[in-house]
Parts: C-alpha cells; structure tokens; sequence
C-alpha cells in the first residue's frame, strides 16, 4: 500500500502555510481567553518578562534561519530546494522556522497570560509535526538521499 503524503517532486505542499496557523491558533487562544479567561498566572504581568524573552528569541532564530536560506539562494517560501541547509541553525534543529515559530506563539501566551493558547499549541505542534513536517522530511529524503539520512542522525527534529 502506497503512502500517501503531500511531498511532490517540486517540493512539499503543505494544505496551508504553517505561519498562518500558527496566527489563528494564537488567535483562537485569545478568543477563548476572553470568552472564558484562564491564566497562568495570578498577576496579569508575570508572563511578560518571560513572555518578551521568548518572542525575542522566535523573532531571532527566524531571522537566522532567513539569512541561511539567503546566503544559499534557496527558497524559504515552500518551494523546491536546491540544497539541502546544514548549518547555522540548521546545524542544531533541523526545523528551527518552527521552533520559532513555536517560540514567538508561546511568548505570546505568557505575554497575554492565557493558558487557552498554550493547550491550543499541543494541536499546532501535532498538525505540524504529523501534518507538514513529515511530508517535508520524506521529500528531502528522496532529493537528497544518503547526505539527508546522515543529517537526520547528526542533527534533532526540533531542538
């Protein structure tokens, strides 16, 4: 039986960009904080110290990321690639936009004091991980082969 997956030899085709989910998730967080408010902590401003920390730290691994895409001419927009990325942060996390991401959407929650949007993050991390990041990895297999294999044993999924 034939797996089935959204990787094409053009590339993976994700049924929507992670960015955006991530968006309406934190979104969808919100709106359940307000409808029905569930903090983290007792004192509305306790997160945000941690909360800043994280999306700084989200804001800056992304920005890494986009510079290793650059610097290597490679699309960081769901398209084809032409090499396979191995270093900066790429050399710790082979998905370290993701991490970002994750990084950005959880300082938000602290930011905001909710927990609806981190509960919210164990559905985006399991749509990502099963959903977009598999079909990623199973096309960057068959591009790249033996150098992809000896990628994934050296360098984690996520962190």
């Amino acid at each position: 039986m034939e797996k089935h997956t959204n990787a094409s030899e053009n590339g993976p085709v994700p049924p929507f960009l992670p960015p955006y989910f991530y968006g309406f998730m934190l979104v969808l967080g919100i709106v359940l904080d307000f409808l029905l408010p569930f903090p983290i902590f007792s004192v509305r401003w306790a997160g945000a110290v941690l909360g800043l920390a994280l999306v700084l730290s989200g804001i800056f691994i992304v920005r890494l990321a986009i510079k290793e895409f650059e610097a290597n001419k490679v699309s960081h927009r769901f398209k084809a690639v032409g090499k396979l990325l191995t270093k900066g942060p790429y050399a710790y996390s082979r998905n370290p936009m993701y991490v970002s991401y994750t990084l950005i959407y959880s300082g938000a929650a602290f930011a905001i004091n909710s927990n609806w949007p981190l509960i919210l993050l164990i559905l985006v991390l399991l749509v990502i991980d099963l959903g977009i990041v598999r079909d990623e990895e199973e096309y960057l297999e068959k591009k790249f082969g033996e150098e992809y294999s000896f990628y994934k044993k050296k360098v984690r999924r996520w962190i």
